[in-house]
């Protein structure tokens, strides 16, 4: 038998209650709840919040080694000569981003367990994400690279505020329909 809810093999006929989602069973159906796809949370659970913790650590490695300047044809020891106060930077932004990867993996058992208000953590790590990401731009433009180069002259405080009003818009859009979704299945949510 299958729960309904969460599409879980349910081994045992006589269970009552699903163990992943907590959902009430009889027989293959669930009584006194509305059937919504889960779908979302799935891709959420078995792939989205794990990539995104890896690749935060991935980041955050590349900053903290300064191997994340190669990409961009450059050494770090270069960057950091034109541009002594970007290391500090871009060693806080790496401790930031291990610590953002922690907190992706804790809201990731968190959602996968069920547990009680863990799927009100999800619009907060797309709002914290965003805020981590837009701090660091702006950091790095206005007190960094700003009195060194002249941004206007070469597009590139344009392109910054283009990034950064982008990372904010789907950031926030995210955050509402992740809110709406998991709203919907907040009963879901009592382990």
């Amino acid at each position: 038998m299958y729960c309904r809810n969460c599409g879980t093999i349910v081994e045992n006929e006589n269970q009552k209650i699903c163990e992943l989602c907590g959902a009430t069973l009889f027989g293959d159906e669930t009584v006194g709840q509305v059937q919504l796809p889960m779908k979302w949370h799935k891709f959420l659970v078995y792939f989205a919040i794990i990539f995104g913790a890896v690749l935060n650590f991935i980041t955050a490695i590349g900053y903290l080694t300064g191997s994340v300047y190669v990409s961009q044809g450059a050494f770090a020891s270069d960057v950091y000569y034109v541009f002594p106060a970007l290391k500090p930077v871009d060693m806080v932004y790496a401790v930031i981003l291990i610590a953002f990867s922690v907190f992706d993996v804790y809201v990731w058992w968190n959602l996968k367990g069920f547990k009680t208000g863990a799927y009100k953590l999800v619009p907060v790590t797309y709002i914290i994400g965003c805020v981590i990401g837009v701090l660091y731009q702006v950091v790095i433009t206005v007190f960094i690279m700003a009195p060194v180069v002249d941004l206007g002259s070469v597009g590139g405080f344009a392109e910054v505020i283009s990034s950064v009003v982008t990372s904010v818009v789907v950031s926030v859009v995210m955050a509402i329909c992740n809110k709406i979704y998991y709203d919907k299945r907040a009963h879901l949510f009592v382990n």
